[in-house]
């Protein structure tokens, strides 16, 4: 699930990258810029791809990912944490 926030970043950087390739025309020269595979540039920049890498993501200036993990407890039900409830 994407939040809002993480679209409109997402979509300003496609559009960053785009424009990019228009004055450099060259995917290589965008994934030296931004030190990223030329195929992960185009492939953020025409297909929305959001890496799932954090140091690719903070490259590019995508927002962090925030993980949580969630246990079950001993009565089945979902927890976050060490709480026991």
């Amino acid at each position: 699930m994407t939040s809002n926030t993480s679209f409109t970043a997402c979509k300003a950087i496609q559009e960053r990258l785009k424009e990019d390739y228009r004055v450099l025309h060259s995917w290589i020269a965008i994934g030296r810029k931004y030190n990223v595979s030329p195929a992960m540039a185009w492939r953020i920049a025409n297909e929305g791809y959001e890496p799932k890498d954090d140091v690719i993501r903070d490259k590019l200036g995508f927002p962090q990912i925030i993980k949580q993990t969630v246990y079950r407890n001993k009565h089945g039900r979902f927890r976050k944490g060490d709480c026991d409830a």
